[in-house]
């Protein structure tokens, strides 16, 4: 520990068992971070060792369109906007120019378009949430076994209903009664589980809208279309400003209310790195790491989400960007403004 630091502490009145356990938990900190950065490292070495940015660059490139020639045009204003001489063979002769019919872009949007109308159907809904079948509960709505008497040793009494399920009532004018039953209890289990769905379901229907979830998923299918690969990933917390007007005293006073909501976003596969390791099915590997792109704007509201370490990302922001290809593979930055 440093203990000219534990010193300064104490003096300002702070008890060294808590400044002890800011500077361990700060060293823990440190540590993890060291380990994550040096996994990162390999993985992003094992993944440019195995030719999967190679293949996506050689789809995005046949989605394209590009031939050879134009991909050495592109390499040669590359060079030229580098600031590197391009300097040609001194045997090399003018060549005529080469009409290439790109068939593949509009194959690749036929079947993107029509993978989208069967996952993503525009007047339904590509999902839904019913009661989970319980066998007991579907066994009693066959039983006719009276229920057990309540605490003052009455027997639990229900109306009697017709087909439509409509009351009868007496010459009285008051319901008739009958005995409870095993079907009756199992009968309302059943409409209250389904009432919770239905409402469940506008609840999820509109966070969805909110997230524009179709939207999101339309791009994963296209990445899938030109790549191969289509990342979705939530749901994942957002923060979300609501303005609200409330009466103190006479006045009206605009107040600025942060909800949290769930999200779901697409993911490019050029900024996944997944473990080496897991093989051909990402789940069996020990994790995975995003590069994400955050403005100034974006890091400070990850500050209000709890779970991340405020102080942390105040001295990201004091640092400012680092170089791209610490984080990202080559290939990667060569085709980000092609996507």
């Amino acid at each position: 520990f440093d203990v000219a630091s534990m010193v300064a502490d104490a003096a300002e009145g702070i008890e060294p068992s808590v400044a002890q356990a800011a500077i361990m938990r700060q060293d823990r900190l440190a540590l993890m971070g060291h380990t994550l950065a040096t996994r990162r490292k390999k993985w992003l070495e094992a993944k440019a060792a195995s030719g999967i940015e190679k293949r996506m660059g050689e789809d995005l490139a046949q989605y394209l369109g590009e031939d050879e020639s134009a991909k050495r045009v592109s390499s040669m204003m590359e060079s030229a906007r580098e600031g590197y001489p391009v300097v040609g063979r001194g045997d090399s002769k003018p060549t005529k120019s080469s009409v290439v019919v790109n068939i593949t872009r509009s194959k690749t949007n036929a079947a993107e378009a029509r993978l989208a109308d069967m996952l993503l159907p525009t007047d339904d809904q590509n999902w839904g949430i019913k009661p989970t079948p319980v066998p007991e509960l579907t066994a009693a709505l066959s039983s006719h076994n009276p229920l057990p008497v309540d605490a003052n040793g009455q027997a639990i009494q229900t109306p009697v209903t017709d087909a439509q399920g409509n009351g009868q009532a007496g010459p009285d004018g008051q319901p008739v009664l009958r005995p409870a039953t095993e079907a009756d209890l199992a009968q309302v289990k059943l409409e209250t589980a389904t009432t919770a769905c239905d409402a469940m379901s506008l609840e999820i229907q509109d966070q969805l809208e909110e997230c524009s979830y179709n939207t999101e998923a339309r791009i994963v299918v296209h990445t899938a279309a030109v790549l191969g690969t289509g990342i979705l990933k939530g749901p994942i917390v957002t923060n979300q400003v609501r303005r609200a007007w409330t009466q103190k005293g006479s006045a009206w006073v605009m107040e600025l209310i942060v909800e949290k909501k769930p999200a779901t976003v697409s993911v490019s596969p050029w900024n996944v790195v997944v473990d080496p390791a897991c093989g051909q099915y990402p789940r069996n590997g020990s994790g995975m790491f995003e590069v994400r792109y955050l403005p100034e704007r974006g890091i400070r509201e990850l500050a209000k989400q709890p779970g991340y370490d405020k102080d942390a990302l105040l001295r990201v922001i004091e640092e400012g960007p680092k170089d791209e290809r610490d984080y990202v593979g080559a290939h990667e930055l060569a085709h980000r403004q092609k996507m």
